[in-house]
């Protein structure tokens, strides 16, 4: 009897799990026309936005979010009505700070900052409980603060295309040995 629960439960929470990854994926056009509590996963990159639009947070059940390629500088701290949003993809935007807003995302598992122009991350990247994968290729960051060491669940760093000295990446590779840490070939540059 125990092991057919178990087999049961294993079989639930696989099919459950499988579900959520296969659920749609909304362009903007057609979340616009969709009810507004069945857009779980919404597509909004290339839509040449420079502000998000106020349409975008009645979305209140948006478990990932893609805002990628637009041509943002900053982002709202109305943000954080997207209590169930998981990945959050901003790539190839036009930050040249990280946007302070996401700190307050704390439930946020996957963050995708690529191809901007960050260069600090600040020490509210600590805030990020959640978070196991973390997206920073190609900006011109020169140093990560401390605060990423509380990051207990991160498995994965993307650093590539950012030149970093052979110390710094050893530094970090030795702090969070269980975090896969992805670097381009370490440069010849003073640190």
């Amino acid at each position: 009897m125990n092991k057919t629960l178990a087999l049961f439960l294993c079989l639930w929470f696989s099919i459950t799990s499988f579900a959520q990854d296969t659920i749609r994926v909304y362009s903007w056009e057609e979340a616009l026309l969709a009810p507004k509590d069945s857009v779980f996963r919404l597509d909004a990159s290339k839509q040449k936005w420079d502000s998000l639009p106020a349409e975008l947070f009645t979305f209140k059940q948006l478990h990932y979010l893609n805002i990628s390629r637009n041509k943002l500088t900053t982002l709202p701290t109305e943000l954080k009505s997207f209590a169930k949003l998981k990945t959050l993809d901003a790539s190839r935007n036009k930050f040249d700070t990280f946007p302070v807003a996401l700190c307050q995302m704390t439930h946020l598992r996957k963050l995708i900052l690529n191809r901007n122009l960050i260069t600090t991350i600040p020490s509210c990247i600590g805030y990020f409980s959640h978070l196991t994968t973390l997206d920073l290729w190609d900006n011109p960051i020169g140093s990560l603060p401390a605060e990423l060491m509380q990051l207990t669940e991160l498995k994965t760093v993307d650093l590539r295309g950012i030149l970093f000295g052979p110390i710094f990446q050893q530094k970090w590779k030795t702090q969070m040995p269980d975090v896969k840490w992805y670097f381009d070939p370490p440069c010849n540059c003073l640190e």
